[in-house]
């Protein structure tokens, strides 16, 4: 991926993710018990975010099971289930940026940097307000944030 900070990075297209997509993957987080990188994953398909999780760290060999009957979008950057540091979370002046996972991570950047902002109706919802993008705070949105935004991605995307 491009380093470029310049703001001049054309379109992003919105995919359309909702939070509940994202959850349906792999989330990173500070393991609560050696604070290296540890990883919370769907113990069988998710559906939805939902589903048994089990966070496991490979470094301290920690393990934590969660049922995951029930998730909690936290703003301040943890992760759903055990409410523990997302990995990539940087707290800057304008706020906290955080992301689930490096496709998250990216997709953010990609936003942040793009000077067109696509959005397409969905054909099951049309012009719903479920996209993670189409729920940013407004001082992501803003152009004069761009490259504070992206420096502060790209120190967590080298974590």
């Amino acid at each position: 991926m491009d380093d470029d900070v310049t703001g001049d990075q054309g379109r992003f297209a919105d995919p359309g993710w909702t939070t509940a997509e994202l959850l349906s993957g792999t989330v990173l987080i500070e393991c609560p018990t050696c604070r290296s990188r540890a990883q919370v994953v769907a113990r069988r398909p998710a559906n939805k975010g939902f589903g048994p999780r089990r966070l496991s760290c490979g470094e301290c060999a920690y393990v934590a099971d969660h049922d995951g009957n029930e998730w909690i979008v936290y703003e301040d950057g943890r992760d759903p289930w055990f409410g523990l540091p997302l990995w990539y979370r940087k707290q800057i002046a304008l706020g906290v940026l955080w992301a689930y996972n490096e496709d998250h991570l990216e997709a953010l950047r990609d936003y942040v940097l793009a000077d067109l902002r696509e959005r397409q109706k969905s054909e099951s919802s049309g012009w719903a307000n479920q996209s993670i993008f189409s729920r940013l705070p407004s001082w992501m949105k803003k152009a004069q944030n761009r490259k504070r935004i992206a420096a502060a991605l790209d120190d967590m995307r080298h974590r």
